[in-house]
C-alpha cells in the first residue's frame, strides 16, 4: 500500500514539475491551436450554440490538452531548439490557418494542398492581385487580433498558476483525475479524427500532406483505368432524344414537402406531382451516405456487393455508355472540385464530348448560360 503512495506521489510531483516548467509552451499550443474550434464553429453555419453542439468543442478541447500535455513530455526531454521549432511551426501553421479561415471559411485542408501543388508563379501573382484589396481591408483588424491572443495567453498562464498554488493533495488528485479523464476520452477518438480531422494542426498537416500526395496518383490511376474499360453495346432500342440527369447535393427527403415535411419546401416538385408529371421513389436507399461515394455508385455498375472485388473507376460507367449508343454527352457543374474525392465528377465529366465546370455558385448566371446553349445547339445522333 506504501509503495502505491509513493508511485502515486512520485507521478503527480513529476506531471506538476512538468506543467509548472513548460506553461508558457503549452499555453502557446493551446492558443494557436484555436483555429480548429474557430472552424468548427463556422461548420455549424453560425447557429446558436446549444448543448447539442457543445460536444464538438468538449471533446477536441479535452483531446488538444491531452496531446499538448503528451507533447510537453517528450520535448521537455530534449534539447530546448527542438521546443522552439515546434512552436516556429505551430505558430506558421496558425497564420496560414487564420488565412484560410478569413478567406475560406475553412482550416488548411488536402485539397489547398493540392492546389498548391498544380500552381505556378503566374497564378500567385495573379491570387495575389485578386485578394490584395481583402486583405487590406482585413488589415485593421491584426492589431485588436493579436491583442486578443496575447489576453488569451495571459489567462492561461493565470490558470495554471491559479492551479498550481493549490493544496498539494488537491492538486495531486486533479492531475491524476483530468489525467484519466483525458486517456478516458481519448478511447473513443477514430483514426480518422486522429489523423485528418486533428485539433492539433502539426499532426494534421503532417497526415493530410501524405494523404494528398496518394490521392494525386489515384486520380492518375482512375483516368488510366476509365480509359481501360472498354463498352460495347449489344442492342439500342432508344428512341429518347435527350436524357437529362440532375444531381443535387446534400438533399434530404425528410425535408421535402413532397415527402410529407410540414413546411412548403418543394411546391413546384409538388405541382408536378399533382399533375401527374412526376414518378416519386419512396422504397429508395442511397449507396453511401456522402455525395462522392455515392457518385460513384450512382453512374457506373459499382455497389457495395462488388466493392470488395475492384475500385469503383474500373467498372463501366454511364457516360461512355450513352457515346457508344450514339448520344452526344455534356456535363455541366456549378461547383468546384478538387482532392480525388471532388474529382470523381471531374472524372465523370471528362468521359462526355462537352464539360462546363463553373468554380461556385456566384457563377450561376455563366451556369445557366451554359444549359442554354447546350440544349439549344446539341442533337443526339
Amino acid at each position: 500500500m506504501k509503495a502505491q503512495k509513493n508511485f502515486y506521489v512520485t507521478i503527480s510531483d513529476f506531471l506538476i514539475r512538468n506543467i509548472e516548467e513548460n506553461k508558457k509552451f503549452i499555453c502557446v499550443l493551446f492558443v494557436c491551436n484555436l483555429t480548429y474550434f474557430v472552424n468548427t464553429y463556422m461548420i455549424l453555419d453560425f447557429r446558436e450554440i446549444n448543448p447539442a453542439a457543445s460536444k464538438f468543442f468538449i471533446f477536441p478541447a479535452t483531446y488538444l490538452l491531452l496531446e499538448i500535455f503528451v507533447v510537453t513530455l517528450i520535448f521537455s526531454h530534449l534539447p530546448k531548439i527542438f521546443g522552439k521549432i515546434f512552436v516556429a511551426a505551430t505558430v506558421i501553421l496558425f497564420c496560414i490557418d487564420s488565412f484560410t479561415l478569413m478567406l475560406y471559411r475553412s482550416v488548411f485542408d488536402k485539397g489547398m494542398f493540392q492546389i498548391l501543388l498544380d500552381t505556378n508563379i503566374q497564378e500567385v501573382a495573379e491570387y495575389i492581385g485578386d485578394y490584395s484589396n481583402v486583405l487590406l481591408s482585413k488589415i485593421f483588424f491584426v492589431v485588436p487580433f493579436i491583442i486578443l491572443l496575447v489576453l488569451l495567453f495571459k489567462v492561461g498562464v493565470g490558470l495554471i498558476n491559479f492551479f498550481l498554488k493549490r493544496d498539494i493533495r488537491v492538486l495531486r488528485c486533479s492531475v491524476i483525475l483530468i489525467l484519466m479523464s483525458l486517456i478516458f476520452l481519448t478511447g473513443f477518438s477514430t483514426a480518422e479524427f486522429f489523423f485528418m480531422r486533428n485539433p492539433l494542426s502539426i499532426i494534421r498537416v503532417s497526415f493530410l500532406i501524405p494523404r494528398a500526395l496518394n490521392e494525386i496518383r489515384e486520380y492518375r490511376e482512375v483516368y488510366k483505368n476509365l480509359d481501360s474499360v472498354k463498352v460495347e453495346i449489344t442492342r439500342n432500342d432508344s428512341r429518347l432524344p435527350w436524357v437529362i440527369f440532375i444531381l443535387g447535393e446534400s438533399t434530404n427527403r425528410n425535408h421535402m414537402s413532397v415527402y410529407g415535411y410540414d413546411k412548403a419546401t418543394t411546391p413546384n416538385l409538388q405541382r408536378r406531382l399533382e399533375k401527374n408529371e412526376l414518378i416519386l421513389f419512396t422504397d429508395c436507399i442511397s449507396g453511401a451516405t456522402e455525395t462522392m461515394p455515392a457518385c460513384q455508385r450512382i453512374f457506373t455498375f459499382y455497389d457495395n456487393r462488388t466493392a470488395t472485388d475492384k475500385p469503383w473507376y474500373r467498372f463501366t460507367n454511364l457516360f461512355d455508355i450513352l457515346k457508344a449508343a450514339g448520344y452526344h454527352t455534356a456535363w455541366l457543374s456549378n461547383q468546384e472540385v478538387t482532392g480525388i474525392y471532388g474529382n470523381v465528377p471531374r472524372a465523370y465529366a471528362d468521359r462526355c464530348n462537352e464539360k462546363n465546370l463553373q468554380p461556385c455558385m456566384t457563377r450561376r448566371p455563366q451556369f445557366m448560360n451554359s444549359m442554354k446553349k447546350f440544349f439549344c445547339s446539341s442533337t443526339t445522333a
